[in-house]
């Protein structure tokens, strides 16, 4: 039992010295190419030096987590890599251990980091992309409200009143495909479907009207006047400048927030392909992690005396192939051509095949 504690401690030291060394130099790596990408916007409004550093500490969290499952791949391989050509993997098959129980630390570094990953893109990303729209606002000397054009978005007014707007234009305070629904408990008492609403002398003049009325049971009850209404007076509350406030993006939000908006759209009737396809993302991309971790372990099982320029090329081939499947999963989910969980996570089952074909396969003769 010491030797196998001593062999694992040895294992994860080798792996957590690459792996964090590795994710500074990437990191920096990231953070130059993106500062060439954007050093004319500090350069045109003359941004301070604070500015540059708070903009890329803040970013740091959203490049980290793209670039955690390359990382992780990299060091897998490094390690078994350095193992192999010193021939202490020799010692640790002498000593009965299978390739299995030797990579096991990393197997359950890669879980470890894939952990790390999910609270990352919940906890962290999602404040840090609104605080990076915020601090682009203040480079460019700009306040930082969204007031600009808008497209479908919900937004939970006062007495029970929930709006989800396809496009709303702010400089003519006109709201385009306009859905109005009513609450009462966890009741829907009416709904209106609007197809143009401006705001004019304080109130919203809507045209182009169906209404629909429920009773306590929900049940659609008939609406005695013709439609569609051709125009009206909308008496609420809400104002243009409530539909002006800075309402989150969904890279702003974690799955819970992400969940609640997708439930408002469905509930509006709105298509919400697109989004639930990222709200399964949010839990299949952290997994990519602990994946490539067992591809890692695949692939050096297959070529153990690859050189170590070898295992940079396999390591970035492998992400960008990777993030090839990844990309076409997500636009054939959001096409409608995939279910947003097929797209989702189709990519991590391929890899699942992938990995356990090369370790299985080849385990019993390797290194004989």
């Amino acid at each position: 039992m010491g030797f196998l504690n001593r062999t694992d401690a040895y294992v994860n030291r080798i792996f957590w010295k690459i792996f964090f060394t590795t994710t500074a130099a990437f990191l920096f790596i990231n953070i130059i190419i993106d500062l060439f990408d954007r050093l004319k916007m500090f350069l045109d409004n003359e941004a301070p030096f604070y500015l540059y550093f708070y903009y890329y500490l803040i970013k740091s969290p959203y490049l980290l987590n793209y670039m955690i499952p390359v990382v992780t791949i990299f060091a897998t391989i490094v390690t078994l890599h350095k193992l192999i050509k010193n021939n202490e993997i020799l010692i640790f098959f002498n000593a009965g251990l299978s390739y299995l129980r030797i990579a096991a630390p990393l197997i359950a570094a890669g879980l470890l980091i894939s952990i790390f990953s999910f609270f990352l893109s919940e906890l962290v990303v999602p404040p840090c992309n609104y605080m990076i729209d915020k601090t682009e606002a203040t480079i460019k000397k700009r306040p930082f409200v969204r007031t600009g054009d808008k497209s479908d978005f919900s937004y939970r007014g006062k007495n029970g009143f929930v709006y989800s707007i396809r496009s709303y234009n702010h400089e003519t305070r006109t709201v385009s495909d306009l859905l109005i629904e009513k609450w009462e408990g966890n009741g829907i008492r009416y709904r209106a479907d609007i197809g143009e609403a401006i705001y004019t002398d304080g109130k919203w003049l809507c045209k182009d009207i169906y209404i629909k009325l429920f009773d306590e049971n929900k049940k659609e009850l008939p609406v005695l006047i013709d439609q569609p209404v051709k125009g009206l007076y909308l008496d609420v509350s809400e104002t243009p400048a409530d539909f002006s406030k800075n309402v989150k993006k969904p890279d702003e939000m974690n799955f819970l927030e992400l969940r609640r908006f997708i439930r408002e759209k469905q509930r509006a009737g709105l298509d919400v392909t697109r989004f639930r396809v990222e709200y399964q993302m949010k839990f299949s991309f952290p997994l990519v992690s602990f994946l490539v971790a067992l591809l890692g372990l695949g692939i050096t099982i297959t070529k153990p005396r690859m050189a170590l320029s070898s295992i940079i090329g396999f390591s970035l081939g492998i992400s960008f192939l990777f993030w090839g499947v990844f990309a076409t999963s997500r636009s054939l989910g959001t096409s409608g051509r995939l279910s947003p969980f097929a797209s989702a996570w189709i990519p991590d089952i391929l890899m699942v095949i992938l990995s356990l074909s090369l370790i299985l396969v080849k385990q019993r003769g390797t290194f004989k």
